[in-house]
């Protein structure tokens, strides 16, 4: 199963039989194809289908721009006469009429279905904790660090731009989209990636980097516990 669309997301997460989308996802996808389960390119990992019974699956997509879109839709699993069958539609109803001719005394059935298209909505909302990025030590004209691309050439400077107020955060860089290892640890806002002061940040080098790596930001609240920002990127 995928979501099939031409919307460049940042990331799409799936939910299996939670149409509300809350809690943890089934399965997050950082970069297309938007597989329900994983996988490349050129192959998607196949789910296996073992429970009877109508089931949905709920894809919230990030776009770029910081809207949320979620797609829902609903099938069914089921036997008839012994052999197992899958319902793939997003959802379907079957109306049934019936016509009588007195003359003939013949009873006619006509039996449609209509597919109805996946249930979207789409959400805007504004994000209090992002990874930015700039070329810049003063960090001016920031992008978002997710869904950017980079050319290795030119050092960034990463940062945590939140209005929240922290004790501490925590920076990871990972391959892929793993959490990587600790790259350094910020006491005192503003909160870089690779240190600096009030005024300029230390810029970040990306040479002889290619590919997609995730940054993490770990912080810990002041009023206590902590929250988690990751941005995915890719360099070349």
């Amino acid at each position: 199963m995928f979501l099939a669309t031409p919307t460049p997301y940042l990331r799409v997460s799936f939910y299996v039989d939670n149409p509300a989308a809350t809690g943890t996802p089934f399965h997050v996808e950082a970069l297309a194809p938007w597989d329900l389960n994983g996988g490349t390119v050129g192959a998607a990992s196949l789910l296996p289908q073992t429970t009877p019974g109508t089931h949905s699956v709920t894809a919230v997509g990030l776009r770029a721009d910081n809207t949320v879109v979620t797609t829902t839709a609903t099938y069914t699993v089921g036997s008839t006469g012994g052999s197992s069958s899958t319902t793939a539609p997003p959802t379907s109803t079957t109306s049934t009429t019936s016509t009588s001719t007195t003359s003939t005394s013949t009873t006619s059935t006509s039996t449609t279905s209509t597919t109805l298209p996946p249930t979207t909505s789409t959400t805007v909302v504004t994000p209090t904790e992002v990874l930015r990025f700039s070329t810049s030590p003063t960090r001016s004209a920031a992008g978002q660090l997710a869904g950017a691309r980079l050319a290795p050439s030119a050092p960034v400077a990463i940062f945590l731009a939140s209005p929240t107020a922290y004790t501490k955060v925590e920076f990871y860089l990972g391959a892929g989209t793993t959490r990587g290892a600790l790259q350094r640890t910020e006491l005192l806002a503003p909160w870089d990636f690779n240190g600096g002061n009030a005024t300029s940040a230390t810029l970040f080098s990306l040479a002889g980097r290619s590919g997609t790596y995730t940054v993490t930001a770990v912080a810990t609240l002041a009023a206590g516990g902590t929250t988690s920002t990751t941005a995915t990127f890719t360099v070349g």
